[in-house]
């Protein structure tokens, strides 16, 4: 696992067009750091399979192929599809010292700022997967929330800022946790047929 924290754009730089009431360029220059914060994770991605862990020195993908991503590994980060529970990002902070390393802030609700900053994990193993889950019960919740060391409501809470992970009961969170010390991940509380693959 490794942290990926690329900073593009100091937040002076917005600053200086709101004050300015210049929005186009405001916008612009959002777009342009959150786009080249991508893809510099995406580029830093290619250089640890090829150079830096070297598991695919002799890599060589064309556009179309990176997007399809039929490289080795996985690059999921806290708040997207794959991970959305920005918890995540605490520990990953924490374990990498990111605010001193740099200079890169987590607010309450765990937005990075400045806002165009990326973090995430690379996974290397060849059976590593991106996958999706079914329905997830009252007692993953639980479950989870019991994991990750908070209450249910704070689950909640989450869960209520990824509409897309609600269940039926509004009542949900993603389930996956990273494990410790070994590849993988485990699904909370999962019915008999649903996991990791």
């Amino acid at each position: 696992m490794a942290g990926v924290f690329p900073r593009i754009l100091d937040d002076e730089i917005v600053d200086r067009y709101e004050r300015d009431h210049d929005d186009d360029n405001s916008i612009m220059a959002k777009a342009l750091a959150d786009c080249c914060a991508e893809a510099f994770a995406e580029h830093l991605h290619m250089r640890v399979r090829k150079e830096f862990w070297g598991y695919a020195p002799g890599e060589s993908l064309d556009t179309s192929a990176l997007i399809q991503e039929e490289y080795r590994g996985i690059r999921p980060a806290p708040g997207y599809a794959a991970c959305p529970d920005h918890t995540a990002k605490g520990t990953l902070f924490d374990l990498m010292d990111a605010p001193k390393q740099t200079g890169i802030q987590l607010t309450e609700s765990f937005a990075m700022m400045p806002a165009a900053s990326v973090s995430g994990y690379y996974f290397s193993h060849p059976n590593a997967a991106y996958f999706g889950l079914g329905r997830i019960g009252r007692d993953q919740v639980e479950d989870y929330a019991e994991n990750i060391g908070c209450g249910i409501g704070r689950v909640r809470a989450l869960a209520r800022t990824e509409p897309r992970l609600r269940t039926a009961g509004g009542s949900c969170v993603v389930v996956i946790t990273p494990l410790p010390f070994r590849f993988g991940w485990r699904i909370v509380g999962a019915p008999k047929g649903q996991g990791s693959p």
